[in-house]
């Protein structure tokens, strides 16, 4: 297993690293995935040179004391790292069907002109965009229906609407057969 690693013109680097499927993936306990996706999170880790100085705040956000920012995602067999020189979250998820009904404990009203709720191509987007605005910002309370809108899926924009002020947020996705990856960034 080698990771492979997405350079994106925001001088976003993501590292992904996925475990080879077993026949009984569907039988994998959730303890059994979170021990997988913490070996392949040390991994990556050592990969980067980064194993040893990691450390969580008090929110579990991840970070850094070189200056640099880190946000990490895990799906399934697939654990992804992001490393920039400015603040990023990102979200990596496999497509999901449960997406298709879990939309109204995320989408806000005023999306919806924007975003077809049957699709699930569109409710992955949606929800990979908010999740990695949710991780940028590591603040709790922050409320993914109420507070962070994608206002233009085609220019990539969020914007959060929390402690009385307005952010606007940049987003990238990329699309994979089966799964969706967001970076957002300021």
């Amino acid at each position: 297993m080698k990771p492979v690693k997405w350079r994106f013109p925001e001088d976003i680097g993501v590292y992904k690293l996925c475990a080879p499927e077993s026949g009984n993936d569907k039988e994998t306990s959730r303890l059994q995935r979170h021990a997988l996706q913490q070996k392949l999170k040390n991994k990556l880790l050592d990969f980067t040179g980064l194993s040893g100085f990691l450390y969580y705040d008090d929110q579990g956000k991840p970070f850094l004391l070189d200056g640099r920012h880190i946000s990490i995602s895990h799906s399934g067999r697939c654990t992804l790292l992001a490393l920039a020189g400015t603040p990023v979250g990102i979200d990596y998820q496999i497509a999901d069907e449960r997406l298709l009904t879990l939309y109204p404990k995320f989408m806000h009203p005023g999306e919806e002109d924007r975003f077809d709720r049957r699709s699930l191509r569109d409710m992955l987007r949606l929800w990979t965009a908010k999740e990695a605005v949710y991780k940028l910002f590591g603040r709790p309370g922050i409320s993914f229906r109420r507070d962070i809108r994608v206002e233009n899926p085609a220019r990539r924009l969020a914007r959060v609407y929390f402690d009385e002020r307005e952010t606007e947020v940049n987003l990238i996705w990329r699309e994979e057969e089966n799964a969706m990856f967001c970076a957002a960034y300021k």
